[in-house]
C-alpha cells in the first residue's frame, strides 16, 4: 500500500491549489486561492473545485481514479471555506483520522486563525465579539446573515497593523470560536470594520474607491493557520503565508498612495 506522501501526490488538485503538508496519520493540508470551490455542487463545478473529482456531499467524500494505475482513490473533506476566501483546507486520506478530526471540529478543539484586511480599526476593548445571528433570505432567495435570533457567534480578534498607504486599512487576526455561516464577515461589519472587498456585508462605496485606487477587488479574508491535537497526542499545526496582494496593500506603495488621494479613500 502506498504511504501517505505518495497518496497525497495523487490528489487531482484544482486550479492554483497547493499541497502544503502531509502528516503520516493521513492528514493533508491544502491551500486554495480565492474563487476556488471547497467542493463541486454540480459536475461542471469540478473544474473549479479544490479537488477535481466527484463529490458525495452526504459522506463528504471526493473519489477518483489514479491517473497512473487506475486505482480507486478517495479523501474526506474536513471543513469548507467560502469560494471567495483563500487559504487552508484540510482533507484526510485515512478514514480513522477523518473521523477524529471531524469530531474535534464539532467539539471546537480545532484552532482556526484568519487574516483579514478591514476598513478602519476596531475598538481595542473588548477583544472578543459575541453576537446573535440568524439567516435571512432576500426576495430573490439570496442568503444573508443578520443580527438577531438565538445562534450565538463568538470571535476573538487581534489588531496587527495599519497600512502604509493612507488607505485606512487594518490587518486583523481573527479566531472564530463558533462556526456560524459567514460569521467573520458579518461580525466585522457589525463591529464597524467591514472586510475589504466583501460584496454582501462590506462598505460598497469604500470597496469601489479601493478598487479604483489599487485594483484590489477580492474578498480580503485568508485562512492562515490551523492547529489541532492528533490521536497520538501530537500537536499538528500548519500555516499559509499572507497573500501577496495583502502585503502589497499594507506596505508602502507610491502608486497606491497617489491613487488613494485621487479616489478619496479615507478611513
Amino acid at each position: 500500500m502506498a504511504n501517505c506522501d505518495q497518496l497525497a501526490q495523487t490528489l487531482p488538485l484544482g486550479p492554483g491549489v497547493r499541497l502544503l503538508a502531509v502528516h503520516p496519520a493521513g492528514l493533508v493540508a491544502l491551500e486554495k486561492p480565492e474563487g476556488v470551490l471547497s467542493h463541486p455542487n454540480t459536475q461542471p463545478d469540478q473544474a473549479q473545485s479544490l479537488i477535481r473529482a466527484s463529490y458525495d456531499e452526504a459522506k463528504r467524500l471526493f473519489s477518483w481514479r489514479d491517473s497512473v494505475n487506475g486505482a480507486a482513490r478517495c479523501c474526506t473533506l474536513l471543513h469548507r471555506l467560502d469560494s471567495a476566501t483563500s487559504g487552508l483546507v484540510l482533507v484526510a486520506i485515512d478514514a480513522q483520522i477523518a473521523q477524529w478530526v471531524l469530531k474535534a471540529w464539532e467539539l471546537g478543539k480545532v484552532k482556526k486563525i484568519y487574516a483579514a484586511l478591514v476598513k478602519g480599526r476596531p475598538r481595542a476593548i473588548p477583544t472578543v465579539w459575541v453576537d446573535s445571528l440568524e439567516k435571512s433570505r432576500s426576495g430573490q432567495g439570496r442568503l444573508r446573515v443578520v443580527a438577531g435570533g438565538r445562534a450565538q457567534a463568538k470571535t476573538t480578534f487581534k489588531w496587527i497593523r495599519s497600512d502604509n498607504n493612507r488607505l485606512g486599512l487594518s490587518l486583523l487576526e481573527l479566531n472564530p470560536l463558533t462556526g456560524r455561516t459567514h460569521q467573520l464577515r458579518v461580525q466585522c461589519a457589525l463591529h464597524g470594520c467591514p472586510i475589504v472587498g466583501d460584496r454582501t456585508y462590506g462598505d460598497f462605496d469604500f470597496n469601489r474607491r479601493m478598487a479604483q485606487a489599487t485594483g484590489f477587488k477580492r474578498l480580503a479574508l485568508h485562512a492562515q493557520r490551523l492547529e489541532l491535537e492528533l490521536p497520538s497526542g501530537e500537536r499538528f499545526s500548519v500555516q499559509s503565508a499572507l497573500p501577496e496582494a495583502f502585503d502589497t496593500l499594507l506596505n508602502t506603495n507610491a502608486t497606491y498612495m497617489a491613487g488613494a488621494q485621487k479616489a478619496r479613500v479615507r478611513p
